[in-house]
């Protein structure tokens, strides 16, 4: 739907841009930092987010995937930076220690003054992962099969979009960053 001039929107409405899309509460975690540190979505109140779900031994979409938003991370204004913070989680927790996902992180150029990649107990993990609908299950030689999708959040707590697969190209979740703020 495509909207101009003032409009008031329901709690399951959102305007991305000049478009109201039906937006769902994102729900929450409570997780461990690349740092050791807990982090929780009422942590991110006020904060737009981009949230995904990667593994560190992942030797398919799951680097792309974090070297993609490491485009968009970089892209963005330095206003619409402050106002966003880039979520990863790991499904795989028993791997991804802390200190795992920040060489990750750093291998990857991802900038943690305002991106956390997180894990935690498996139990967790798997709460958060049937929270947010994505599908995984032990793959071969170590892989994890999952959905490749990530969620775009607004500071409302409320899923606004979700990617599929590897995603757009870079400027689009730029833009859509950039409409948010």
């Amino acid at each position: 739907i495509q909207v101009t001039g003032q409009v008031s929107l329901g709690e399951d409405w959102s305007l991305l841009g000049e478009t109201l899309v039906r937006s769902d509460p994102a729900p929450p975690f409570s997780l461990v930092d690349e740092a050791g540190n807990s982090l929780s979505m009422a942590d991110l109140a006020g904060k737009n987010i981009l949230l995904d779900f990667i593994f560190t031994r992942c030797t398919g979409p799951c680097p792309i995937l974090t070297s993609t938003h490491v485009s968009v991370q970089r892209a963005l204004s330095s206003r619409v930076q402050e106002q966003t913070h880039f979520v990863s989680i790991s499904l795989d927790p028993q791997n991804d220690l802390p200190e795992v996902l920040n060489t990750y992180a750093r291998d990857r150029g991802a900038d943690l003054d305002n991106w956390s990649f997180l894990t935690g107990p498996p139990e967790a993990i798997d709460a958060v992962v049937r929270a947010y609908g994505v599908a995984s299950s032990p793959g071969e030689d170590g892989q994890i099969e999952h959905l490749v999708v990530t969620f775009l959040i607004d500071g409302q707590g409320r899923i606004v979009k979700r990617y599929m697969g590897q995603g757009p190209p870079p400027a689009e979740i730029t833009a859509d960053l950039e409409s948010l703020a």
